[in-house]
């Protein structure tokens, strides 16, 4: 209650300042994303909760992997079981990790193969990246399943940018090389880039427990490459792939002594697009048609023996907007995907999904809206329907309200429909239904002070139905509720300083058990500065506060799950940057400046302080 009095003060105090009110500043996101309506809109008028990571924050931090970056999105949490190369979980809204659809380029990354099928993004390394868009609440009314709370779309770099070589190193004996090779010519652009790390690591068994001090370490290859082509006015083409080969040692288990010498985990994984697209000229109608590839291999070398699994993914989309009249832009979307997946003492199993959606985008003086709405045929456990409206209205220059309400659902993986029984009962179970959800959001844009201070407030709940947990083997046994507030900041006092800031309350509870869901902090909080000392020079510094949070902690010596408090903690990190010329550029950065002492899964390793340098060169 006090968070939702809280928010309904803020919302009235927002309403009443007009005075000094001014357009959105162009800098803070890009004029045109894709993620949010599947096409190329402009986001000063979109309703949905979006956040853009660009390449330039990326560079200004110095992060070098996807779950860096994502830590400092509201709404979003992040927690890995131990080193970097273990593996990453994403939570948004207080929903879980495999309720995220990931992308690349448009490609889904979620893993068929895997137990719940969420996607690995602990080995997405971002070089080459352009920028990294993040959508948050239900979006099956366009995405259809894995949407479920948020969408991920990683968008790698055209030709336009510069080629660049960088080469870094630090603690840990960690190593990376960056290359990317960029062009245009004529009617063809390319973008290529590669990049590998290579760390000693940590113990990803917290060495602040007993027998706990084998480092595990981790290394990462990622290969990409997009080429467009401009065939004609009217026909655009473009192909887009890549590799990820990454190899990490890993422990079994959390606690004391609990380190496990030689326990290796090897994964690869490729997603190809290719894509076609007719837009005439002052046409009304256009029309795209893609097809997306992406494979999976995994395999876990461990004192139990070697389990492999393998999963794939091809979708095909054939889309086509109309331009009705300069009011309406309706998109019709047939879309087709056929997954499978294969493990140790779990054969060969496929599913077919056929879906077709519709969306309308309204644009009318100061009200704009988007309405989707979804059919999905699963042939295993049945149909859906899924809708999404996300309403915004400018009450006055650089004010908005906007607000969304939707459903979406999550298909059970292959391995919770078809997982053989095991020697302690049941796993799979085929009579499994979808995870449904129901979810709104209402919120308020402000600028004020002639364009130096914005401020983005937003409330959300979502209600979860049918969630799918492992009991007698995997059942729909579970109900949950999750509601909070997101705020961001972003104050420039001065044109060399930005100030951005957030806070996320997040209330994410077990409708039968009335308590927090684990690993969600009900608070959570971000301060970034930013400080341009000179031309040549910039700094930063990153906040980052996490609240307490339950958690479950396997006890070998009662063969038995126990409940378990994380403590709060609070990291600092540092980056700057030097141009030495135009072409040359030395960079640095501290992770954990002031040695916190943490852990983001109970039992888990988390880096000490930890420095890293290196230098890039433009060409």
């Amino acid at each position: 209650m006090r968070a939702v009095s809280l928010t309904v003060a803020a919302f009235a105090a927002f309403a009443a300042i007009q005075v000094g009110a001014a357009s959105l500043p162009e800098s803070d996101l890009p004029d045109m994303i894709v993620t949010a309506t599947g096409d190329e809109s402009d986001v000063s008028t979109l309703a949905h909760s979006i956040t853009v990571i660009s390449s330039e924050e990326i560079e200004k931090h110095g992060w070098t992997t996807l779950p860096q970056a994502l830590r400092h999105v509201p709404g979003m949490h992040i927690v890995q079981n131990g080193s970097p190369g273990s593996v990453a979980s994403v939570f948004i809204r207080g929903t879980r990790s495999q309720h995220v659809l990931v992308m690349i380029d448009g490609v889904r990354i979620n893993d068929p193969s895997r137990a719940t099928r969420s996607a690995d993004i602990a080995g997405i390394d971002l070089s080459g990246v352009e920028r990294v868009e993040i959508v948050r609440g239900p979006q099956s009314g366009l995405y259809g399943s894995d949407a479920f709370s948020g969408v991920i779309n990683i968008i790698t770099q055209g030709g336009a940018q510069p080629s660049s070589l960088s080469v870094e190193a630090g603690s840990y004996e960690t190593y990376r090389v960056v290359g990317t090779l960029n062009g245009k010519t004529g009617v063809v652009n390319f973008a290529t880039s590669a990049s590998y790390i290579d760390s000693e690591g940590f113990s990803s068994a917290s060495d602040e427990y007993e027998g706990n001090h084998e480092n595990d370490g981790f290394s990462t290859l990622n290969l990409s490459a997009k080429v467009g082509v401009q065939a004609t006015e009217s026909i655009f083409a473009d192909i887009s792939a890549r590799y990820i080969d990454s190899e990490n040692e890993y422990d079994l288990g959390a606690g004391p002594n609990a380190d496990s010498d030689d326990n290796v985990a090897k994964g690869e994984s490729i997603s190809v697009r290719g894509g076609l697209r007719y837009a005439q000229p002052d046409s009304i109608w256009s029309s795209k048609i893609t097809c997306d590839y992406a494979s999976f291999d995994r395999e876990y070398d461990s004192t139990w023996g070697i389990d492999t699994f393998d999963g794939d993914n091809l979708e095909t989309e054939w889309r086509n907007n109309f331009a009705v009249n300069d009011v309406h832009m309706l998109a019709a979307g047939l879309v087709y995907m056929d997954e499978s997946a294969n493990g140790n003492g779990f054969g060969k199993e496929t599913a077919d999904i056929l879906g077709v959606y519709l969306q309308d985008e309204i644009a009318y003086g100061d009200l704009n809206a988007v309405a989707s709405l979804r059919y999905d045929s699963h042939d295993e456990f049945g149909d859906e329907v899924t809708y999404r409206v996300a309403p915004s209205y400018a009450v006055c220059a650089g004010s908005r309200l906007k607000a969304s309400v939707g459903t979406a659902f999550k298909a059970p993986s292959l391995y919770q429909l078809y997982a053989p029984a095991g020697i302690w009962g049941p796993v799979g179970n085929d009579d499994l239904k979808a995870e449904e959800m129901f979810g709104w959001d209402i919120g308020l844009e402000q600028v004020l002070v002639a364009d130096l201070l914005k401020f983005d407030l937003v409330w959300f709940q979502n209600d979860i139905d049918n969630m799918i947990e492992f009991a007698n083997g995997y059942e729909n046994v579970a109900e949950a509720e999750t509601k909070g507030v997101e705020f961001g900041l972003i104050y420039t006092p001065i044109d060399s300083v930005i100030v951005n800031a957030t806070y996320t309350y997040t209330d994410a509870k077990d409708k039968s058990t009335d308590k927090q869901l684990i690993r969600i902090p009900e608070n959570r909080a971000t301060l970034d500065v930013s400080y341009a000392v000179t031309k040549r020079l910039d700094m930063n510094a990153t906040l980052l506060y996490v609240d307490s949070r339950n958690d479950l902690y396997f006890d070998p010596s009662m063969f038995m799950s126990v409940d378990v408090t994380t403590d709060s903690y609070m990291t600092l990190d540092i980056a700057a940057n030097f141009a030495l010329t135009e072409m040359v550029a030395l960079f640095g950065r501290i992770e954990n400046l002031t040695d916190e002492d943490y852990e983001e899964v109970y039992g888990y390793g988390t880096p000490d302080r930890s420095v890293y340098g290196g230098a890039k060169v433009l060409f």
